[in-house]
């Protein structure tokens, strides 16, 4: 087994799936079992149909047909891939996972600048829209029922 898939599984124990979907989804619900229903965070729906398996680690949605583990939730809840996903994971379960190659580090490197450079085109953006007296864009997305929530999110 490689060092990698050791840590994969090492995560994989040490964090808990309905700990990290109810980050997201907020309220779980039991239907009696071990087993977790909650209303999708992939796609908008009134009746729950998000299904957890805790006991095996894994989900499913029966009204959009996504599944996976806790790596693909956060893959594709974040935005990010599985890298990023397995570091996160294991940030929070405490574990240092191993040394990484050079390329590896160029790589997370230039993905922080990305990333960092979008989060400060993000700030002006808001910033712009919603500081700027009389703005017409703010404006225009309240007539089109945009309330400031969504619009900061």
């Amino acid at each position: 087994m490689s060092d990698r898939t050791a840590e994969k599984f090492m995560v994989k124990e040490r964090v808990s799936l309905r700990d990290v979907v109810a980050e997201v989804v907020g309220d779980l619900r039991s239907r009696g079992g071990d087993d977790l229903w909650a209303c999708c965070p992939f796609h908008q729906e009134d009746t729950p149909s998000f299904h957890i398996r805790p006991a095996l680690g894994v989900y499913k949605c029966f009204g959009c047909g996504e599944s996976g583990d806790v790596f693909s939730f956060v893959q594709k809840t974040r935005g990010v891939g599985f890298r990023e996903a397995l570091e996160l994971l294991a940030q929070r379960a405490g574990i240092e996972l191993g040394s990484t190659s050079p390329e590896e580090r160029r790589r997370q490197t230039e993905a922080r600048r990305h990333r960092a450079a979008l989060d400060t085109a993000l700030e002006a953006f808001r910033a712009a829209l919603f500081q700027t007296p009389g703005n017409r864009a703010l404006a225009y997305m309240h007539e089109r029922g945009f309330v400031d929530d969504t619009l900061r999110r």
